[in-house]
């Protein structure tokens, strides 16, 4: 699987899904470890969330040329979406973990667009056609 390496990772849009995951402890148990985050909210840039430094996205790309970063986290909104990941994949990213609500596609990328209601639908299904006696 992989798991026996760290894996360098961004965060790019800290809002509550961003925020949420740079919080997450169970990253570090499995060696993941988020370098920097970052966001276009002025509000946010140099401030530190859950010990991870937010800088300005305009310097994601630098960052990624500066530091071996195989994985992304984006969390931004749709409009900004595929942006986002073509700058992510010209920076040297392999692998984008998709947390905005649009799908983005990629021919130089691992892309895995993650959908928050698919399980909460499969539990709906199961309540709804299970006897739970």
């Amino acid at each position: 699987l992989g798991l026996q390496s760290q894996w360098n990772m961004v965060v790019v849009g800290v809002g509550n899904i961003g925020s949420a995951l740079l919080g997450y402890a169970g990253f570090a148990k499995e060696d993941y470890q988020i370098l920097a985050a970052f966001d276009v909210s002025p509000a946010l840039i140099g401030t530190e969330i859950h010990g991870v430094m937010v800088y300005a996205y305009s310097h994601l790309l630098a960052f990624l040329k500066a530091h071996k970063v195989p994985i992304a986290i984006v969390c931004t909104q749709k409009e900004a979406d595929q942006q986002v990941s073509d700058v992510l994949v010209e920076g040297g990213v392999l692998g984008i973990w998709n947390y905005a609500p649009i799908d983005v596609k990629s021919d130089k990328a691992f892309v895995e667009n993650v959908h928050l209601t698919d399980n909460l639908h499969v539990l709906s299904y199961r309540l709804h056609n299970q006897n739970l006696k």
